[in-house]
């Protein structure tokens, strides 16, 4: 999964490629928003949050500067597009 780095903190969106559901790993992490991060051989606890709206268009930018197809896949769908902020817990 792509993510970007703000700070101790990973940032992931949620696109399913711009399907009309939302991927289910993002269902499961508002039920639930403790999770692990794996990286290389590091496991890293985390609390995830949806991102508030005046930290989304930020994030946005730069993940799209990364992937650009990210632009694509909000175009194909009518939903809002869940984006998570990964901060260690």
């Amino acid at each position: 999964l792509l993510f970007i780095e703000e700070g101790d903190r990973r940032v992931v969106v949620a696109t399913n490629w711009g399907g009309p559901q939302h991927p289910g790993w993002s269902a499961n992490l508002l039920a639930n928003p403790a999770a692990i991060v794996h990286l290389g051989d590091r496991s890293i606890p985390v609390t995830g949050r949806l991102v508030e709206p005046n930290e989304f268009a930020r994030s946005w930018e730069r993940l799209v500067e990364i992937w650009p197809a990210f632009e694509d896949y909000r175009d194909r769908t009518d939903r809002t597009i869940r984006m998570f902020a990964l901060e260690p817990s």
